[in-house]
């Protein structure tokens, strides 16, 4: 069993709060939740993965909110 610290745990519980947000079309608050996440990612060398998906999921948000003003 791999013990984490109270932010590590923190920031993972945002990240899959954000694709849960994300997916159930609540936008703006999957991006506050990745953005606080990945500020703990980019922190941690050992989170790589997470950093990588936190910024995937900024990117498709950034991508929805431009095709939605472009309509």
């Amino acid at each position: 069993m791999k013990v984490c610290t109270t932010d590590e745990l923190l920031a993972v519980t945002q990240y899959t709060l954000a694709e849960t947000l994300y997916s159930e079309k609540q936008y703006d608050e999957a991006l506050k939740n990745a953005t606080l996440a990945l500020q703990y990612f980019k922190k941690d060398p050992n989170r790589l993965e997470f950093a990588n998906k936190t910024y995937e999921l900024i990117v498709k948000y950034t991508r929805k909110r431009i095709l939605e003003q472009q309509m």
